[in-house]
């Protein structure tokens, strides 16, 4: 009903929250396969079910945790999500991102909850050509974040 909703063209990401267990998922993705589903992050706990599930769906699979030796040792997950904060801030966040693409694991940026992470992700995929997949953005959701109607104390 979804995808009849927004029709073809439209975007859909899931997330499961690393909430399901395997045998849960396997069902899920042989329901939800046939719509067009871009990705599906964290269907389950581990990367290991991860790999097992790789063998029962085609949606790319993506994940909050930054762990690329075991995405790449395991195929799975095809792309990372998370904010500069885990990696350690923008200068090591752009050797990951570097990272991923040699390593042939997609990436894009969770901002977290703050306008100044959203700032920073803008900043970085701006002028980095290697993140083609639009990034997750709570800021919103803050109703007195701490970058609104600070900028003009500096004009």
């Amino acid at each position: 009903m979804l995808r009849k909703q927004l029709g073809n063209r439209a975007m859909i990401r899931l997330d499961a929250n690393m909430s399901w267990s395997l045998s849960t998922a396997r069902h899920i993705l042989r329901e939800i396969e046939p719509y067009n589903i871009r990705n599906y992050e964290d269907p389950v706990a581990t990367f290991e079910e991860m790999a097992q599930l790789r063998q029962h769906s085609s949606i790319p699979f993506s994940t909050h945790i930054p762990d690329l030796r075991r995405a790449v040792a395991l195929g799975t997950p095809d792309n990372i999500v998370t904010n500069f904060a885990v990696l350690g801030g923008l200068r090591r966040a752009i050797r990951f991102i570097g990272a991923c693409e040699a390593m042939g694991i997609g990436f894009w940026c969770y901002s977290g909850d703050a306008g100044i992470c959203n700032a920073a992700y803008l900043h970085v995929v701006a002028a980095t050509e290697r993140i083609h997949e639009p990034s997750q953005s709570l800021f919103r959701w803050q109703p007195d974040d701490v970058i609104v109607n600070r900028i003009s104390k500096f004009n």
